[in-house]
């Protein structure tokens, strides 16, 4: 591993260090919000518009700008993280429109380690919340969602070029209804009682 990567990575590590301890903070929303916003496609108009916030943090830590692909990587890295932390967090980023943001990085195939770190982060969800589950089972069919249940880390190895374009051109959406702390934990409840 090279000097560059190496500081690159101890870089990486301590703005989510940072990220994690600005939560109780009132800069949260605005964090949060940021990445998701980052894990959209380059070039859409979501990608264009991320937090201030969370990219002057970012910029702040790291020598030089990143690429938008490993900046994708890094927010699906740091989602995964926030939400293995604290519940209140996934239902939060879930809220933001984190799913379908992990799943277009699940289908960038221009960067694996997008692909990756979205499909861990993702799976997460998806074990943590079964209406999360739902809609990903929906949007993706039976046969891929099986992939991904099987061996999230490994996905991005196993799919063709269809399956990429299903995650990349998904549409989830989860209602701040079905998302809501209250909703999630009564189906919960109810996957724990099969």
């Amino acid at each position: 591993m090279s000097l560059k990567v190496a500081l690159w990575l101890l870089s990486l590590s301590s703005a989510i260090q940072l990220i994690q301890d600005l939560m109780a903070y009132e800069v949260r929303p605005a964090l949060l919000k940021g990445l998701v916003e980052l894990l959209k496609p380059p070039g859409t108009e979501a990608a264009k518009g991320k937090g201030k916030i969370l990219e002057e943090l970012v910029t702040h830590h790291l020598a030089e700008p990143l690429s938008v692909h490993v900046q994708q990587a890094a927010a699906a890295k740091t989602i995964g993280i926030l939400a293995k932390d604290s519940t209140k967090l996934a239902e939060e980023l879930i809220q933001l429109g984190a799913v379908h943001g992990l799943m277009c990085a699940m289908g960038n195939q221009d960067h694996t380690g997008s692909q990756r770190q979205a499909s861990i982060a993702l799976e997460h969800l998806v074990r943590m919340f079964p209406t999360v589950a739902e809609h990903v089972r929906k949007a993706t069919g039976e046969r891929l969602f099986q992939l991904f249940m099987r061996d999230a880390k490994t996905l991005y190895m196993n799919m063709d070029v269809i399956q990429v374009e299903i995650l990349a051109s998904n549409k989830v959406t989860i209602p701040e209804s079905e998302s809501s702390p209250e909703r999630m934990l009564h189906m919960e409840e109810e996957g724990s009682m099969e």
